[in-house]
């Protein structure tokens, strides 16, 4: 394949990029508020030595880019929020000289552009493109095109259409390519003239003035002084704080970003400019992120982007380096030691080669979630190990620099987050005393605190900690991580799992770090909690009886993937019947019972139970900040052909609205496959998110392809996973003619018991559930999708891929450009 130019075209939060062909490995730096993290991608050691400077001041969602060997840093949002200091903040231009490691400060001339904060930008040479934005101080959103002329840092207001411009807005996407700049999607007004194409969502839960997000698509010609909208095809949803790079000169790689209803896309979208049609990147990668730093470059010889940091759904802050090869389209992790953790969001990153060929990366600004800024240098070497995988290095750095050296970003806690904490812990308060030895309590202060009342033991421990009582910072100040170390040990509590949640909440580097994914032991524990608060508190609360709270989903099955944990939790009660939640029409409703399960764990579990919403069949929220959760009711059934005869009178349109009745007897048939057949749908799983990595777009359901791998064992007459792997491909690629079905729960003749399949039922295609033959997964099998056909296509399509034998399920990565 041939390398083609790799430009970079990056919105707010990315970096611009210069790449130089035959260089082994470009620099790409990192900044970090007013110190500079530099992150070496060669191998050997730089001092660095900062002299006399004007350094800039602390700020985030701010412009930066590298030109001439020289750093220009402009706007972005302050701590200081006023007037003044915005004005000075977009009048001037911080320069970096990465050769002498000083800053100087220059004053720009022309009409500068009045928004600052999460510019829309990409540069061309010696020009600088910085489009919309945002201003803290109004509220305002803007427009306007600007460019600034590095070689005299003059800017030039860009001639536009009132009629044509898009909307006022901020966090899009801007990318330059073949003489036009490329606008993508965004946080803020709609145009004035809207595109029927295009989608515009507002955000109705903080602003009431039609603001919201978009996926319209804009084109700048230079020629003409005027945007214009581009129709596209397979246009991702609206979204911002995403990454926009250019790759040679035909393409545009969409990374992350935030949706309406997902903070944290995981997702990589390619914009083919020659036909202007959107595909989806599929590939194993990072958790989903946005307002993530991402600069490109050339690591050992091939075209690839870096990716730093970012929001996650959970609004935590990721504290990883990723990075991905546009040739072979493939994730890389790169293993970072306690003393090289970037832990920012709304941080800018840019890559820069210097004479030397050193590779470098300097990020600068960003924000640690209503923290202060950190003052730090930090200086990494990356190499490939044996193994070929990347691994970073600290770089001891002499000199002036070293001063500001440390080994980790801790944040230190004090009484102002008594609450916070006391929150946390609540579940160990019956081992207050132990506790407070492990944080270095005297057993005097700890018998003090017993002569006060027992509801006020852990408090009161809590705050002679966070007081620095007794010395305690000989046991670790008091910071999450001491925290964390305290509550897992025999004697503060022994409680993992607990420990394991504070860790992930609050980025905890090391320590726990070493194994932070929460494992399907933990998962469980966790889970176990929230079904004995259901059995304990539901009744009284609601009025509802919980006889039996049922796992299903792959957790309750045992067919979850390593860190992607989904569950069903069923309420069977008897308070209910079929007759109960049959509609009108016949469907299943469900509204009454799920309003009052919402408001249950609203009033009862505030805090452990996030991000949730009511859909027809479930209340969704997610647990713990862990584990997604479906949590429906179903009336309880002794026979499961008493559901049978009570569909026969249901329009067959309606039937699958009934499916969380069968619930009970699905999970009892997948819990009893062979544990080599449930390894072998794991990583036909792992397959599936490989190849439909947006978990918001159509795709096989679990469920499907749990049933396929079972078919196909059955088929195959053998748990090896080539045979599996073999019959599953005949199965897909077959699948117009596909007849599956099962006699565990019902015999497919049904003699003697009335019983008439409807005709989607009846004959091929079908998969027919085990535990329901009035529904077939094989129409049913798919999320979001509308034409199971096609979808079915798309997989016979990939199926060749398809490897059981691998670990992740997948003989070949994906590559487009072969």
């Amino acid at each position: 394949m041939k390398v083609g130019l790799l430009t970079g075209a990056l919105m707010w939060h990315t970096c611009l990029l210069h790449v130089r062909h035959g260089s082994e490995l470009p620099y790409f730096c990192m900044w970090q508020y007013p110190s500079v993290i530099a992150i070496l991608l060669t191998r050997s050691g730089v001092e660095v030595n900062p002299g006399p400077s004007e350094e800039p001041v602390p700020r985030w969602g701010h412009v930066a880019t590298i030109y001439n060997n020289t750093l220009y840093l402009w706007g972005g949002k302050l701590e200081v929020e006023d007037s003044a200091a915005k004005e000075r903040t977009i009048s001037v231009v911080n320069a970096f000289d990465v050769i002498t490691k000083t800053w100087t400060t220059h004053t720009t001339t022309g009409p500068c552009p009045t928004t600052s904060e999460r510019c829309a930008y990409t540069t061309n040479g010696a020009s600088l493109y910085i489009f919309g934005g945002y201003d803290y101080l109004s509220t305002e959103h803007d427009n306007s095109l600007h460019r600034l002329h590095l070689d005299t840092l003059s800017w030039t207001k860009m001639p536009s259409s009132a009629e044509s411009d898009p909307g006022k807005k901020s966090a899009a996407g801007l990318a330059y390519q073949m003489d036009m700049l490329v606008l993508f999607g965004g946080f803020g007004f709609p145009p004035k003239n809207q595109h029927p194409t295009a989608i515009y969502e507002e955000n109705r839960k903080y602003f009431s003035d039609g603001r919201g997000w978009t996926n319209d698509l804009y084109v700048y010609f230079f020629t003409d002084g005027i945007w214009q909208f581009k129709p596209s095809q397979g246009t991702p949803q609206p979204s911002n704080g995403f990454s926009f790079v250019s790759y040679s000169d035909k393409y545009i790689f969409k990374y992350g970003g935030s949706e309406p209803r997902q903070k944290c896309v995981p997702t990589m979208n390619l914009l083919d400019l020659s036909s202007w049609v959107w595909s989806e990147v599929r590939t194993n990668g990072p958790r989903g992120r946005s307002f993530h730093s991402s600069c490109a470059c050339t690591l050992g010889g091939n075209a690839s982007l870096v990716i730093t940091g970012g929001e996650r759904c959970n609004g935590r802050t990721n504290s990883d380096m990723w990075i991905f090869n546009f040739g072979t389209e493939t994730w890389a992790q790169v293993e970072l030691p306690d003393e090289c953790i970037i832990q920012r969001r709304h941080h800018s990153a840019v890559c820069f080669s210097l004479p030397t060929s050193q590779m470098q990366v300097l990020v600068f600004g960003g924000s640690l979630k209503d923290k202060a800024p950190l003052l730090e240098m930090k200086l990494l070497e990356l190499e490939v190990s044996n193994e070929s995988k990347w691994i970073a290095k600290k770089v001891e750095v002499h000199g002036e620099g070293a001063a500001c050296m440390s080994t980790k970003e801790e944040i230190l806690l004090d009484e102002d987050d008594l609450v916070d904490v006391l929150k946390e812990v609540n579940d160990v308060a019956a081992h207050w005393k132990g506790l407070g030895l492990e944080l270095g309590l005297r057993p005097s202060t700890l018998e003090t605190i017993g002569t006060t009342q027992p509801q006020y033991y852990l408090m009161n421990t809590l705050t002679a900690w966070l007081r620095q009582n007794d010395n305690v910072k000989k046991y670790g100040l008091p910071s999450w991580t001491t925290l964390c170390k305290a509550v897992e040990s025999p004697v503060g509590g022994n409680n993992r799992a607990l420990a394991v949640r504070i860790a992930k909440k609050h980025n905890i580097t090391e320590g726990l770090a070493e194994n932070m994914s929460i494992t399907q032991e933990e998962a469980r524990e966790i889970t176990d909690e929230l079904v004995q608060h259901i059995y304990e508190t539901l009744h009284e609360k609601t009025g509802i009886t919980p006889m039996e709270v049922k796992k299903g989903g792959s957790l309750g099955q045992g067919t979850a993937v390593n860190g992607e944990f989904d569950l069903d939790l069923v309420i069977i009660t008897e308070d209910i019947t079929l007759e109960n939640i049959k509609g009108n029409n016949g469907a299943a409703d469900y509204t009454h019972w799920l309003k009052q399960l919402e408001g249950y764990l609203l009033n009862t579990l505030p805090d452990r139970c996030t991000n949730m919403r009511v859909t027809k069949m479930a209340v969704i929220f997610q647990y713990e900040n862990e584990i997604e959760v479906d949590l429906l009711i179903s009336p309880h059934i002794a026979d499961p052909f008493v559901l049978y005869h009570f569909l026969v009178f249901i329009p067959s349109e309606y039937h699958s609205s009934y499916t969380v009745c069968t619930n009970k007897w699905q999970v009892e048939f997948i819990s009893k496959q062979p544990n080599k057949v449930k390894d072998l749908i794991r990583k036909a799983k792992m397959w599936r998110n490989a190849i439909y990595c947006d978990t918001h777009r159509a795709r096989p359901k679990s469920y499907l392809m749990a049933l396929l791998v079972i078919a196909a064992h059955r088929q195959a007459g053998s748990e090896e996973a080539s045979a599996v792997t073999k019959e599953l491909k005949k199965l897909v690629e077959n699948n117009q003619s596909i007849d599956v079905h099962w006699d565990e729960y019902y015999s497919i003749g049904y003699s003697g018991t009335g019983i008439t399949l409807p005709p989607h039922c009846a004959a091929a295609p079908r998969i027919l559930d085990p535990a329901n033959p009035f529904y077939n997964v094989y129409h049913e099998g798919f999320s979001y999708s509308q034409n199971p056909c096609s979808e079915w296509e798309k997989v016979a399509g990939n199926i060749d891929t398809l490897d059981l034998e691998k670990q992740d399920g997948m003989r070949i990565g994906p590559n487009r450009f072969h």
